[in-house]
């Protein structure tokens, strides 16, 4: 109930949000589609708010000391199940996928993987288009499931040499093992966070219990402030999983750097993306720390410039 009511406080923000991405060029659905997506994610967000509170407040009630340890533990098997679910069962209920016909881009990609020791013959198009102007390439599955998904923005608007440089960035993710470091920071920021969430609800309970009737942290009572608390929280650490992810951005652009010789296919590549996401290409230094996933587009130009 509450994640509902959330979103529908958040709704006249979101509604403005899709009409300034429409007003902008930015956003190309229609007001049903928009509406289908938004109805889409409701149900999902409450189906896993469902699938993560329920086992913690189990959780907090049997193991009064130690209940942030355990769900911490859960978070491990939880977080390789997302990664498996996301691209072959999530992605899907918005996007539907094709295989690339283009055969002379495949055959360069696939000559590209195999040099780099990870074949993937498994080549997708997704139809992004319909959503917006914005464009994008991944690495998803494991051993023969393994994929390269485009999307159908970048085979439009983007040169053979600007979507392999995009397609080596990627496979560097894969090949530098950067989704396993992200799992693993993943892991350790759920654990810490869970730890202050525990000490802070079990402070608040002393302080402020007897005042309010609530006598345990495990009262459902106490769920906005345990929502709120988390968000805080998620705010608070999100600069040091955010370092981390630029570093491994920077890598995977030397990965691509050193597989396909061509720093002005990740150039140009780079400033269509820019423009294409409307993104500011040298933000604030403190925007950038508390909220850049990526090194500047700025930074990134400039290190492929110096390297022609």
């Amino acid at each position: 109930l509450i994640t509902l009511i959330g979103s529908l406080i958040s709704l006249p923000l979101t509604l403005l949000g899709f009409y300034v991405s429409r007003l902008f060029g930015l956003a190309t659905l229609s007001i049903g589609l928009w509406t289908k997506d938004f109805l889409m994610s409701l149900g999902l967000a409450i189906v896993f708010t469902l699938i993560i509170y329920l086992p913690l407040y189990w959780l907090m009630e049997k193991f009064q000391r130690t209940w942030w340890l355990w769900i911490s533990l859960l978070a491990i098997p939880f977080t390789i199940l997302m990664q498996v679910l996301v691209p072959f069962v999530i992605t899907p209920l918005f996007n539907t996928q094709r295989p690339l016909d283009d055969s002379a881009l495949s055959e360069s990609i696939t000559t590209m993987t195999r040099e780099a020791g990870v074949p993937i013959e498994n080549l997708f198009i997704i139809n992004d288009s319909r959503r917006s102007i914005s464009a994008n390439a991944m690495v998803t599955g494991f051993g023969a499931s393994k994929r390269i998904v485009f999307s159908d923005n970048l085979l439009s608007h983007y040169t053979a040499d600007e979507i392999v440089f995009i397609t080596a960035h990627e496979l560097g993710h894969y090949v530098k093992h950067h989704v396993i470091y992200r799992m693993i920071l993943n892991i350790v920021s759920i654990c810490v966070m869970f730890f202050l969430l525990y000490r802070i609800l079990h402070w608040f309970v002393r302080k402020y219990g007897t005042q309010l009737g609530v006598l345990e942290v495990h009262d459902i009572s106490l769920f906005p402030l345990l929502g709120l608390i988390m968000s805080l929280l998620g705010l608070l650490i999100a600069p040091g999983p955010l370092a981390l992810s630029r570093s491994v951005e920077r890598q995977a652009d030397t990965y691509a750097l050193s597989i396909t010789h061509n720093p002005e296919g990740g150039i140009g590549a780079f400033k269509k993306l820019s423009f294409q996401s409307f993104g500011d290409p040298s933000p604030s230094a403190i925007r950038q720390f508390w909220f850049g996933g990526h090194p500047t587009i700025k930074e990134r130009i400039e290190t492929l410039k110096g390297e022609k």
